[in-house]
Formats: C-alpha cells, sequence, structure tokens
C-alpha cells in the first residue's frame, strides 16, 4: 500500500493486529480483524467496536442554513431537534438519489451531515452548485471528528460504554466516554448497532481504553454483511442518481409533506398514486461451490428479467449461504421462486 492513500483510523493508529485490511469507500480499513468467522463469534459473544472513520462529517453553518436544507433535501427540518438524527437525501429533478446521508441539527443556524467518505466531495460540490445568495458556510469537519460503532447484540457492551438500555432509535445520548462533545445514537434498521461520534483527537484514546478493558474491534467485512442483511443500501453504489430514492425501499429518509424540494413531486406522486416500478429487497443465496458471483448480475426466469443483485456477502459461519440486495421487479415482489445464478448458486427472495 501507498503511503499516499488514506486509511481509516484504526488502520492508521496500528492499535491491534488485523489478519486482512481493504481498500474500501477511499480508504484501507480493517476489514477482517480475527478473521470473518471469528469476528462474527466475537460480535454475537460479547460485542465488538466498528472503525466507521469512512464516513465523513460535513458542516453546514449560518443563518439561511436551514432554509436552504429544508428546500434541498427530503428532511423536515422544521421538526428535526437537537436531541435526534435524521436520515435524508438531496435529490435530483427525477427523484434520483445525488447524495443520501444521517442529519443531526447542533443549533438554530448549525447543521451536521454525515456521508460516507467517498460522497463527501460530491455532497459539498452540489451545495455549491445550488448555494446562491443564502448566507451559509459549508465546511469539512473529518479532520475534527470521527465516526465509531458499537455493535452490541445483548447490550452489554453499550451499558458498559454508558450508552442508555432505553435510547432510541436515532435518538441522541450524550456520552462521557466519548468526551465533553461525544454523542451516540441507536441505528434504525440493525437495533445492535449504536452509532459514535467523537472529536478525532480523543479517538485513540477511546480506542485505546476498550482495548484495554476487554473490548475487540470488529472488520468491517461483517459490518458489511449486518448492512445488506438489514437491507440498508449503499448510497452511490447501490443508490445513485439512476435510482429513484423509494426504489431504494428505505423511506425512513423522505419527510412527507414537507413542501418543495427537488425530486418531490416524483416522490409524492407515487406516495399517493401507486408505486414503484422496482424495489430494493432482501435476498438469500446457497451454493454447491464456495466461489461468490460477481455483480451487478441480472437475474432473469425465462425471457423476463427479474431484477439486478446489486450486493452480496457471504454468511460468516456458512461458506455456502448468502445474503444480498436485489433490485427486484414489481411482476415478482411475491415470488416463492429461486433462480439459478452461475456459476453454482441460487438465491430466492428472503
Amino acid at each position: 500500500m501507498s503511503g499516499s492513500e488514506k486509511k481509516s483510523l484504526i488502520v492508521a493508529g496500528d492499535y491491534c493486529s488485523i489478519i486482512n485490511k481493504k481498500f474500501f469507500h477511499g480508504m484501507s480499513v480493517p476489514w477482517e480483524v480475527k478473521g470473518y468467522e471469528l469476528d462474527f463469534e466475537v460480535s454475537e459473544s460479547v460485542g465488538g467496536i466498528f472503525d466507521l472513520s469512512f464516513y465523513g462529517i460535513v458542516e453546514v453553518q449560518g443563518k439561511d442554513a436551514q432554509d436552504y436544507l429544508q428546500r434541498m433535501t427530503t428532511v423536515q427540518f422544521k421538526s428535526l431537534g437537537t436531541q435526534s438524527v435524521a436520515h435524508g437525501a438531496f435529490l435530483n429533478g427525477r427523484g434520483g438519489v445525488v447524495v443520501l446521508g444521517m442529519f443531526r441539527r447542533l443549533g438554530p443556524d448549525a447543521f451536521q451531515i454525515f456521508v460516507l467518505n467517498d460522497l463527501k466531495q460530491k455532497l459539498m460540490d452540489h451545495i455549491e452548485q445550488f448555494h446562491f445568495a443564502e448566507s451559509f458556510a459549508v465546511r469539512d469537519l473529518s479532520e475534527d471528528l470521527t465516526v465509531m460503532g458499537c455493535w452490541s447484540r445483548d447490550g452489554q457492551l453499550a451499558s458498559s460504554l454508558g450508552i442508555s438500555a432505553e435510547l432510541k432509535s436515532l435518538e441522541l445520548q450524550s456520552l462521557e466516554t466519548l468526551g465533553p462533545e461525544g454523542v451516540v445514537w441507536r441505528d434504525v434498521r440493525r437495533s445492535s448497532l449504536y452509532w459514535m461520534i467523537v472529536k478525532r483527537p480523543l479517538a485513540s484514546t477511546f480506542i485505546q481504553n476498550c482495548i484495554k478493558n476487554g473490548h475487540f474491534i470488529l472488520g468491517l467485512h461483517l459490518y458489511e454483511y449486518f448492512r445488506i442483511q438489514s437491507g440498508m443500501p449503499d448510497p452511490g453504489e447501490e443508490l445513485s442518481e439512476k435510482d429513484i430514492i423509494l426504489e431504494g425501499n428505505f423511506e425512513e429518509a423522505v419527510a412527507r409533506n414537507k413542501g418543495c424540494y427537488p425530486g418531490q413531486e416524483v416522490v409524492e406522486r407515487i406516495f399517493t398514486y401507486g408505486q414503484v416500478n422496482r424495489k430494493l429487497l432482501r435476498v438469500e443465496g446457497i451454493s454447491d461451490s464456495g466461489e461468490l458471483f460477481s455483480l451487478p448480475q441480472i437475474i432473469k426466469q425465462g425471457e423476463k428479467e427479474v431484477g439486478t443483485v446489486v450486493a452480496c456477502e457471504k454468511s460468516p459461519t456458512n461458506d455456502t449461504a448468502a445474503v444480498g440486495l436485489m433490485y427486484v421487479r414489481k411482476d415478482f415482489w411475491n415470488s416463492k421462486e429461486s433462480w439459478a445464478v452461475p456459476p453454482n448458486w441460487r438465491i430466492s427472495l428472503a
């Protein structure tokens, strides 16, 4: 790996031995720490910490920040308080997803947007392109703040870090173990995942304390498996400008009846009068061999196209089983069929 390649927080800090690293969303990350299966066993028994520093953080601050974001995104900022975060997106006029992320209000005129690192510049360029006379500034906070994740299946690890057992999805909690500005919230679909924001200078101390206290670092291969298993689309790869946001089957990112924004007419027309013609659905695969098929993979039933598999990860405990995400055409949403995929796979709706 060349010295110019960007490294995630844990890879750069060399805090623990990592069995396998991978270039993922613009940087080298701990892909498997103890190994895929062992990482999974740890996650199921005692939980662990994910290095999510492949996420970037952009700040929009100024007297016109809320008005701009209100009319340019799918988020209802008039009801977004300082004690929660919201999923949302910037769309094009056809309802396609320019950038999908999470939004946080810091105060009346200050907001943070959490996006994948390799979409951060696209987000900032998009804001600049449609930013005219409004008074606000856009700043990259990724050198000041970083994103971590706590995976706690039974809640014990979360509790040991000070996370409330009553914490609801997308509800913010201040967390002393992350320093004075540290916050945490629970994922909207993966109830075992807690997102954590920490000041970058304090992140090293947090990681070292976790390891010192016997907590484990988990590989991002496992994070991807859990993401796909939950049906969460990957922005930029599986949900992009060519995809209408509702095709991504992630309606949590769209606030209804909030007023105009780019793509709003398309989105509301679908909500009110009909359905999308295809939808991103979870699929499961079984195989006689361990060789995974290439992506994207178009699936057909006879001469009719069923859809396209856009994401797939093998099970950490069974080399001949996998979970995936597939854009499925409307005629097949309730299908009980399974479909053949070269070299030796059969997939079906989960």
